[in-house]
């Protein structure tokens, strides 16, 4: 009767959580520069998503680069979002978005400010989850709403409305394949591995 109780709790737990990674490799101007890894952890119907990338260019010296992005949905908004970039092991910047209910506060490197919106769709769910039927994508490390559009064939474009960038994003059974990122220090190309 106890290992019948037990299996029957173990099973229940098992559909109450859901884990993936995937893992991608960093490329540049043909060569592999750096890796980037995604997590995803579904408990109870909270999502955790880490987005760890690791770097080194060299643009007059080499230099390393590090992003750590931690972001969390409930009920489908977004409810916490922490980004940290380091250059060379040290912190260059910081951005932390909580929802407070009627408003998200946006906090880049010790600045705040209240943003009215509703925060369905980011970027670090883009690893994840081809973004049928979304027009605008938050931003976790601008802070800011892009809007995004589809190309078809499951190619999506997201634009930077600070610069006027476009990314592309491929998509193969919903999980994202490769991209390309022309905005950063060198433009660099994502693919899956």
């Amino acid at each position: 009767m106890k290992s019948i109780i037990v299996t029957v709790v173990l099973v229940f737990i098992s559909t109450l959580s859901f884990s993936q990674s995937k893992k991608y490799n960093i490329s540049s101007k043909g060569s592999k520069i750096g890796t980037l890894v995604m997590h995803e952890t579904n408990i109870e119907g909270t999502k955790h998503i880490e987005v760890v990338s690791q770097m080194k260019v060299k643009v007059v010296m080499t230099v390393s680069l590090m992003y750590k992005l931690n972001s969390v949905f409930k009920n489908g908004n977004l409810h916490h979002s922490s980004v940290t970039t380091y250059v060379n092991g040290h912190v260059h910047s910081t951005s932390v978005t909580e929802n407070k209910g009627d408003h998200y506060l946006l906090t880049i490197d010790g600045h705040s400010t209240k943003k009215f919106m509703k925060i369905k769709f980011s970027e670090a769910m883009m690893y994840l989850t081809e973004p049928v039927g979304h027009k605008w994508i938050y931003s976790e490390i601008d802070d800011i709403m892009k809007p995004i559009k589809s190309l078809g064939n499951h190619v999506y474009e997201i634009t930077n409305p600070k610069n006027g960038h476009k990314s592309k994003y491929y998509y193969k059974d919903g999980v994202l394949d490769k991209t390309n990122i022309p905005e950063s220090i060198v433009p660099f190309f994502l693919e899956l591995i």
